[in-house]
């Protein structure tokens, strides 16, 4: 057996045509197997890594996601984080946090976003992110 407590919360502030998502993430867990192990960023991922590249019992999130229309259903996004992903011990230590930016465009489709972005972490570590459709 094992047990987790996970804590996702986002809501959308609509300044004019810009708007703003403040995304915050936490998660916690005690022997947990990798299928229900908290990946870093949910299912959008982390800026500049691949998604659930980083897995772990202990997850802290927070981002701040803003897009900005163009033209129809197209938009230009922008996703700041910050974050860390950890197997066991304190959820706040002071190693392994990483930043991230990714910046990209997205279009509105009938069966969910079509997104393409590049990203970048503080470690240097970068990323292109493709995503057709809404991931369950």
């Amino acid at each position: 057996t094992y047990q987790s407590l996970g804590l996702v919360t986002s809501y959308t502030l609509e300044l004019g045509l810009l708007a703003i998502t403040p995304i915050v993430r936490i998660g916690w867990g005690e022997d947990l197997p990798l299928q229900d192990q908290f990946p870093l960023g949910g299912a959008q991922g982390f800026p500049g890594l691949a998604v659930e590249q980083l897995r772990g019992d202990r997850e802290v999130f927070g981002g701040l996601d803003v897009s900005h229309p163009i033209r129809g259903t197209l938009r230009w996004e922008v996703l700041a984080a910050v974050g860390r992903s950890a197997n066991g011990g304190d959820l706040f230590a002071d190693t392994d946090w990483l930043g991230g930016v990714r910046v990209g465009l997205a279009a509105g489709t009938p069966i969910g976003d079509v997104q393409a972005a590049y990203g970048l972490t503080s470690t240097g570590i970068d990323n292109v992110f493709v995503r057709i459709g809404r991931w369950f």
